[in-house]
């Protein structure tokens, strides 16, 4: 059931069938003195929280509870690299008691400094964590009590366990790097197949005692990761569970791993090992890890559809010098909203704002009036939110 990212977009697009395209909104962060009051504001489903680039210090927790209308919310910040939230004393939650949480929720391009993200929902809700990195000064990186939750180009570091998973949450963990953790991944209490957990494509290097941990099973269902690179454990690499299909143990060769550098060199083994299922933006063989290889000095950070189909809406070339094409389909006639951000969440521009018609529509972004780096192109449309990171290069 969870073999494919998109089976549960697909899901995901009932929920949004009745979202109001007009009335879903980028709130930025920088104009709320705190970020939980910025996220208080985006009260309407679809509605995307922006936390520009910069470091922000937070005293307490982070609660995403799911007002009346805010049942999709994507938290999103300029990149893993750009965007740091230390979190002093607390968390960030999503939802807490049933019947007061949201029916998705969306992190996306954040590193996070201290603390973690707990997730308590029920079967019938989601969690998509992409493309973040965890600091940690031990606890727990991701704790997820129930509920559907996918992990995905994350990287963590320095916890007593990263990823705990229980209480039957239904969980797909892959394409992750868990570096010098105390557990990388543990599990209690998973749910039966076909909803166990799936463990594949992840490196787990230096963990002090176990890579993945089977912690407790009371139904007996057990665990059955595959295409793991799992190496250097200080106790035991796997603990009450075994490697599966396409596992190695072995140095991932990674650029610099002693300075938080943990893209893949030209030699790694963990390039082209991972599922076969699975293609790399490259359209390669699936690598092993947050990063794949797409050749030296050259890294990739996607912001996933939230929720769309990826090949649905398209910015070619990116990089551009001064003016690229944007592309996107539409099955059927309705509202379209298409804006430019800058790094900060400013709005640039709209290209377009009303009704179009189906099919496949292109135009060009006229970029030559604006200051080279990082801008996001945000479409919106009934078929959900989906939000590309592009480069004006000059």
């Amino acid at each position: 059931m969870f073999k494919n990212f998109w089976v549960v977009v697909v899901v995901l697009l009932g929920l949004l069938g009745g979202m109001n395209v007009a009335s879903a909104r980028m709130v930025v962060v920088t104009d709320y003195p705190t970020i939980q009051e910025a996220v208080n504001a985006a009260d309407q489903t679809g509605d995307t929280v922006f936390i520009p680039a910069g470091t922000y210090y937070v005293a307490s927790s982070i609660s995403i509870t799911g007002a009346p209308e805010q049942r999709i919310l994507t938290l999103m910040g300029a990149g893993m690299d750009c965007t740091s939230i230390i979190i002093m004393d607390g968390r960030i939650t999503i939802g807490r008691w049933v019947g007061s949480e949201p029916d998705s929720v969306y992190i996306i391009g954040l590193r996070i400094i201290g603390g973690g993200i707990t997730s308590y929902l029920s079967s019938s809700s989601y969690c998509f964590i992409h493309s973040c990195r965890f600091d940690g000064c031990l606890g727990i990186g991701v704790d997820i009590t129930g509920g559907v939750c996918y992990l995905s180009r994350n990287v963590f570091d320095l916890y007593d366990r990263a990823v705990f998973a229980h209480d039957f949450a239904r969980v797909k963990i892959f394409n992750n790097t868990f570096v010098r953790n105390h557990v990388a991944i543990s599990i209690g209490d998973p749910p039966a197949p076909p909803d166990d957990p799936i463990i594949e494509n992840n490196i787990i290097v230096a963990s002090r005692r176990y890579g993945i941990d089977l912690v407790y099973d009371s139904n007996g269902f057990g665990i059955h990761p595959q295409y793991n690179n799992v190496w250097n454990s200080g106790l035991a690499d796997y603990h009450n569970c075994s490697p599966g299909r396409g596992s190695i143990s072995v140095d991932p060769l990674m650029v610099n791993p002693e300075g938080g550098d943990y893209h893949l060199t030209a030699g790694s083994p963990c390039i082209n090992t991972g599922n076969p299922e699975i293609l790399d933006p490259d359209s390669s063989i699936s690598d092993m890890g947050a990063f794949p290889y797409l050749g030296t000095g050259v890294y990739f950070e996607e912001f996933p559809s939230v929720p769309s189909v990826k090949k649905e809406f398209s910015v070619f070339p990116n990089p551009f010098n001064i003016s690229t094409i944007i592309f996107f389909e539409l099955p059927e006639s309705g509202p379209v909203n298409l804006q430019i951000f800058d790094i900060r969440g400013k709005l640039v521009t709209e290209l377009v704002s009303g009704n179009q018609e189906a099919g496949v529509h292109s135009l060009i972004w006229e970029a030559k009036n604006l200051p080279s780096g990082t801008y996001f192109v945000r479409l919106l449309t009934k078929y959900g939110l989906t939000i590309r990171r592009v480069m004006l290069m000059k």
